[in-house]
């Protein structure tokens, strides 16, 4: 008699077991992440890590929303919530470009590229030696900007003062 309650015990929770792996792998197929391991996540649908990731050499530093790893490749994933028409905004393939940086100054390899995914498309960006350059201009030039006391926020938006992460101390919040 025991052990048929041992049987049945078991089978739920091998059952319980499979279905929690299918409702895994239908949400990572529905938020478009490539397959692999999930090695870090700042997803909100997730539990958030506090942990940023800082590449010393030119004081960088970030959190994207996932890093997978795939047959020893590791791919920054970037989630946006906006529409495009076409093309991704350079500000997005930019921001896409530091986690790449990121990933090769925290996990010592180099990404060969990214993952920018949009509520219904998804583009994977080279990360070329141009765009790592691109990169290191933009990051130089807002660091110069800055020590000169000409650094302003871009933009009218609440929401992004909101989601900011410097919006505690910045003289010009609009929030």
């Amino acid at each position: 008699m025991h052990a048929n309650m041992y049987i049945l015990l078991a089978a739920g929770l091998i059952a319980a077991a499979l279905l929690l792996f299918w409702q895994s792998a239908k949400y990572k197929r529905s938020a478009g992440l490539p397959d692999g391991k999930i090695l870090y996540t700042d997803s909100y649908l997730w539990k958030r890590l506090d942990q940023v990731l800082f590449d010393e050499s030119i004081a960088l530093a970030g959190k994207p929303d996932y890093v997978i790893e795939n047959s020893g490749e590791i791919i920054p994933v970037e989630i946006k919530s906006n529409k495009i028409k076409s093309n991704p905004y350079n500000s997005h393939i930019l921001q896409l470009a530091a986690y790449c940086r990121l990933i090769e100054a925290c996990f010592a390899k180099r990404p060969g590229f990214g993952v920018l995914r949009y509520p219904k498309r998804t583009f994977e960006i080279k990360y070329t030696d141009k765009l790592e350059s691109q990169l290191i201009e933009l990051v130089d030039s807002i660091r110069l900007k800055s020590e000169q006391g000409e650094g302003h926020r871009s933009h009218q938006s609440t929401a992004k003062c909101l989601g900011c992460g410097y919006a505690s101390i910045c003289e010009e919040r609009l929030i």
